[in-house]
């Protein structure tokens, strides 16, 4: 990075920690998501919402603070954001859940087997 140092705005450090929560959530269930994953997320799920600078200081400043990690490149949340995540909002469904819900859907009731 240039010796110019960009800050994120405080009005979007929550939308950010909310966003890339999320995005980790769905891609990994907080195993370990690669930036450009978390990126694609946010771009498909927010589209102009998002800014890829903002999003690369938001990713810095919430592991300065110890609320995200970098484990080789994998990015996670931690613990205590993902409760907090998880107490206020809506589950996040995850890419397994989802294709999960598309093998079962696709499966006409008729060739399912009967249950007696």
């Amino acid at each position: 990075m240039s010796s110019t140092t960009v800050d994120l705005k405080p009005e979007k450090v929550h939308p950010y920690l909310k966003y890339i929560t999320g995005a980790i959530l769905y891609d990994s269930h907080n195993k370990g998501s690669l930036r450009k994953n978390i990126w694609l997320y946010l771009m498909k799920k927010h589209g102009n919402d998002v800014d890829y600078q903002e999003f690369l200081v938001a990713i810095r400043k919430f592991m300065n603070d110890g609320k995200m990690f970098n484990n080789e490149g994998e990015f996670s949340m931690h613990p205590e954001v993902i409760k907090e995540f998880q107490s206020k909002t809506t589950p996040v469904k995850t890419k397994a859940s989802i294709v999960e819900d598309k093998i079962i859907n696709s499966v006409h009731p008729s060739k399912l087997p009967a249950f007696s």
